[in-house]
């Protein structure tokens, strides 16, 4: 079973996404962190990646296909933040067909402008396991992941100008994504500012 988590950056799709895996035994992907952590694809795309650019839509399939292909995915998994193109959408339904794999729920969180900034601009990742923390969490723990030990570090991605510009392309193509789910009868839209705890109820 499939399950896709959509939302402007900061909306708590990864947190969401993690919530889940616990409680239900998922596979959490998110194509941020296998850019991020595929050393070769993140230096090959850095520049453009960190100007908050998208990179094509048959890479990002690609990487999609692979990993739906494991064999840990068979309990069902969560994608955070894919599709983000229409194209992409199109693809994954050809991907899962290949699989024998079904989409069940499509979540959107929405939220103001206002709160993404605010979450963006004061959060902290783990440099190991991806984990998000709030600058303050980080400082509690001189920096450390309480998780697994590794360095709190600030995304380079997160700042003001790049946020810009990855909320208006977010903005630029979810229009297209949210009907296309909405006519199959899969998108669900949740309110980002509700406790992350609920989505379990919509599972």
């Amino acid at each position: 079973m499939v399950y896709i988590m959509l939302g402007a950056p900061g909306s708590g799709k990864g947190t969401r996404a993690e919530i889940l895996k616990d409680k239900f035994n998922f596979v959490h992907v998110s194509t941020g962190s296998m850019i991020r952590e595929n050393k070769q694809i993140y230096s090959k795309y850095e520049e453009q990646l960190k100007k908050g650019m998208l990179l094509s839509d048959e890479l990002v399939n690609l990487l999609v296909s692979q990993r739906l292909s494991a064999d840990d995915i068979k309990n069902g998994v969560i994608i955070d933040g894919y599709p983000r193109t229409l194209k992409q959408a199109k693809a994954l339904d050809g991907i899962l067909k290949r699989l024998e794999m079904k989409i069940e729920k499509v979540f959107l969180l929405v939220a103001d402008t206002k709160t993404i900034y605010s979450r963006i601009l004061s959060r902290t990742v783990c440099s190991e396991c991806s984990k998000v923390f709030t600058k303050k969490e980080a400082e509690k723990t001189v920096n450390k992941c309480p998780n697994c030990g590794g360095e709190l570090v600030l995304r380079t991605d997160d700042n003001e100008e790049t946020l810009k510009n990855r909320i208006e392309i977010f903005y630029e193509n979810i229009d297209e994504i949210q009907k296309y789910y909405e006519d199959k009868g899969l998108l669900e839209t949740i309110n980002a500012l509700d406790l992350p705890e609920k989505i379990i109820g919509r599972i």
